[in-house]
């Protein structure tokens, strides 16, 4: 559909634009809960908030609507964090510089945001329409949910009186979500052991870098490749030519690696810089368009300290034994994900060096059994392993109300037909039906493309259309 120029006068468009100005990354979210909450007592609406920064609002049945049955809506109030390598910019000060090409909002080199600023908008401009007649209406607006679900973990569900959810974080318009995976987050961890280089060694650093990388759930089954995964195998393609001084690499748990750094020692820098050469040759070759930009390069540096040489050769070995993908698909649902892993970085931290995964799946017994894979190879690499953040998967229920409600209101809003699907991305809805397991729970979205990257992008047409979707809905 053409996109109306005066989007930008749209309701939920002018506080989109109000949520960029908030930094709100994971663990950032203090400022944009004082403004929610700020929101709620300006209206006199009645607001909770945790120690969490969750925060819940209510707004009471219009009259002669009192016995329609409450929507809750619910969404988050972080986002990811990422940017194009050398940009000055800190999340944690910033607002984020928004612009529109060709009827989609990006921002400027940083991610965007719309996941899921789209629907922490939507629920405000709901929530300050005073003409706007509904049974009664709760938003919960959930933090951390980028990083481990800690808002939705947390927080107090009996305060919830609502038993129809419209979950708002899923990212094709049309397409309503009815089931998500579960999964946990992995920290694999060995003290840093470094020593003296010895006379004559020389330090190369190695970049990977040009990676589309991508939400490491919806995104896991396109083949994309993880920067992380191709520096291992290059780095044990070199195999006893080096020891590794440094390697860092990633960033978020739950987006596909897009750049990776490791700082080397050798005798020899001559083979290094041949197999390097030609391993780009080779990569270039394999990896699918979305990846076309991928590089690889090598220059010569200095370095005051090296690994271990035991350690080195078993960060090698643990980072190649690790998988990193589709482990399995849905045998119930015709080009589902069932199960995956992310390699989704190495980094330096208290003293340790430390590889993230996370691992998702549709059937617990399958996650189970990736953890146990794990831990078996990272303590015989000498590694310790610590689980967190483990979150529950949402079974697909056919009997759903809001599913018939989303097919009908879809219809007559747009004409089309609507989609409903299970997702491999984890979902808060899972964590809110485990404690409201009476709860009729459907997730919608805007389009968007690219989440967790700085090419994040959002059909602003779609935006506009989920508002006047979720209002329909409510209302149905």
């Amino acid at each position: 559909m053409p996109l109306n120029t005066d989007y930008k006068n749209a309701p939920a468009y002018k506080f989109f634009e109000s949520i960029c100005r908030i930094p709100h990354g994971s663990g950032n979210e203090k400022a944009i809960a004082d403004y929610v909450e700020a929101f709620a007592k300006e209206r006199g609406l009645y607001s909770y908030r945790d120690s969490f920064d969750n925060v819940l609002i209510r707004r009471t049945a219009t009259p002669g609507y009192e016995n329609k049955p409450a929507v809750l809506l619910q969404g988050h109030l972080d986002m990811v964090c990422e940017k194009v390598p050398g940009l000055e910019f800190d999340f944690l000060r910033d607002a984020i510089q928004t612009e529109e090409r060709g009827g989609w909002l990006y921002a400027k080199s940083t991610t965007l945001g719309a996941d899921d600023g789209a629907a922490v908008a939507i629920m405000l401009a709901i929530l300050d329409d005073n003409d706007y007649k509904s049974p009664a209406i709760e938003c919960l607006f959930t933090t951390s949910e980028e990083t481990a679900l800690v808002g939705a973990t947390n927080f107090d569900y009996t305060k919830i009186n609502a038993r129809r959810m419209i979950n708002i974080d899923t990212e094709e318009e049309g397409e309503a979500v009815a089931g998500s995976a579960g999964g946990v987050r992995c920290r694999i961890t060995r003290k840093l052991e470094r020593e003296a280089l010895t006379d004559g060694v020389k330090a190369v650093k190695i970049t990977v870098g040009g990676l589309k990388g991508g939400h490491s759930g919806t995104d896991i089954a396109l083949g994309r490749t993880s920067a992380c995964v191709t520096m291992s195998k290059l780095l044990k393609l070199l195999g006893d030519r080096i020891t590794i001084v440094q390697i860092l690499g990633g960033n978020m748990d739950n987006a596909i690696a897009r750049d990776c750094v490791a700082v080397v020692v050798c005798d020899d820098t001559a083979p290094v810089f041949d197999i390097v050469r030609d391993y780009e040759t080779t990569l270039k070759a394999k990896v699918i368009e979305d990846d076309s930009a991928v590089f690889v390069t090598a220059e010569e540096v200095s370095a005051d300290s090296v690994m271990t040489k035991e350690l080195s050769i078993s960060v090698v070995a643990l980072a190649n034994e690790l998988l990193h993908g589709v482990y399995a698909m849905s045998r119930d649902m015709e080009g589902l994900v069932e199960s995956s892993a992310n390699f989704a970085s190495f980094k330096e931290e208290n003293g340790q060096i430390m590889i993230t995964m996370s691992c998702r799946s549709s059937v617990a017994p399958s996650l189970a059994n990736m953890k146990e894979t794990i831990e078996e190879k990272a303590r015989a690499n000498g590694f310790e392993v610590k689980f967190e953040g483990e979150y529950p998967g949402w079974q697909y229920c056919p009997d759903s109300e809001l599913i018939q409600i989303f097919k009908e209101t879809y219809k007559k809003t747009s004409g089309e037909e609507g989609r409903v699907v299970a997702i491999h991305a984890g979902l808060e809805c899972g964590l809110i039906k485990a404690a409201i397991p009476d709860m009729d729970i459907l997730s919608i979205g805007p389009t968007i493309r690219d989440a967790h990257t700085p090419n994040e992008h959002m059909e602003i047409g779609s935006f506009i259309r989920l508002y006047d979707l979720v209002r329909e809905m409510i209302n149905a």
